[in-house]
């Protein structure tokens, strides 16, 4: 049966195994939602700051990958 891998660019011992490529997306999708809500609150701690910006338009959360792996 096929499973499929989450590859985290920030946590290489972190790569969860999903049954669905659907439950693999939800992941991704929380995972760039954290990502965001990080970054928003880095920027509110840190007014002025340029390094800790935030533009909710121009936002870019990391990219993750899917690998197919036989379970």
């Amino acid at each position: 049966m096929t499973k499929y891998k989450v590859i985290d660019p920030f946590d290489e011992d972190d790569n969860e195994i999903f049954d669905t490529e659907e439950e693999a997306q939800d992941h991704i999708s929380e995972m760039r939602s954290a990502q965001a809500l990080g970054a928003q609150i880095l920027s509110w701690d840190n007014p002025g700051e340029i390094d800790y910006a935030y533009d909710e338009d121009t936002f870019e959360p990391a990219e993750y990958e899917i690998e197919e792996i036989e379970g």
